[in-house]
């Protein structure tokens, strides 16, 4: 489960953002709508710590994060919350396998070489295993982001705009596999998108304004 409650971020004295209250179950999904500049990356970013939060609480599973220090709240991202960025930060020296491996390793995980071929196999791209990132399409590399997003089983799944370098046929696909993963996992999903494919796949929606 996660919990939003009186989040507000400045980024100086003129320009703050209000977010509004946020209760997602297990096993649910959000999808975070609203124009450019309401703050819906901001929001993401405040969801996973990578912002910290100036005022208001957000709680993942009975944790509020923003009681951690740096260093626990380092772990906690680690081994709970699993992101996916507008563009992939994909390791482009290694490999598509070992850009996961490593995700599995820096959540203190153990290598799972059939957890890597479980995941590649149901986003379609296992025949890319032993590509390099330089190699690969921007929807390819896409795809290996939300692998490794998932790879891990977190609690919750952060994504800023997943689908928007997909075709359709892939668009449906990734959607279909988040879904899945979150149910299977018992865990929560946040998608910020301006994708209207996804509006018909998850009802739950929360549109953001800047005031």
């Amino acid at each position: 489960m996660i919990t939003v409650q009186g989040l507000t971020y400045r980024y100086n004295k003129h320009f703050q953002l209000s977010f509004p209250a946020l209760k997602l179950e297990r096993g649910g999904a959000c999808l975070i709508l609203g124009q450019s500049g309401c703050g819906k990356t901001t929001f993401l970013h405040l969801l996973g710590g990578l912002r910290r939060i100036q005022e208001g609480s957000v709680s993942i599973r009975d944790t509020a994060i923003e009681s951690l220090d740096d260093r626990a709240l380092d772990h906690f991202r680690g081994r709970n919350i699993g992101f996916i960025f507008q563009q992939p930060h994909l390791i482009r020296a290694l490999t598509v396998e070992e850009n996961l491996l490593l995700a599995q390793y820096l959540a203190g995980k153990s290598r799972d070489g059939n957890r890597v071929s479980e995941t590649l196999h149901a986003l379609d791209i296992d025949k890319l295993r032993k590509s390099h990132i330089n190699q690969l399409s921007q929807g390819q590399a896409q795809r290996v982001a939300i692998a490794r997003a998932v790879i891990n089983h977190p609690e919750v799944v952060l994504a800023d705009e997943p689908t928007s370098s997909l075709d359709d046929e892939n668009c449906e696909r990734v959607i279909d596999l988040l879904l899945t993963a979150i149910k299977i996992n018992d865990s929560s999903l946040i998608i910020t998108t301006h994708d209207k494919r996804l509006k018909d796949k998850i009802p739950h929606q929360l549109t953001l304004t800047r005031t």
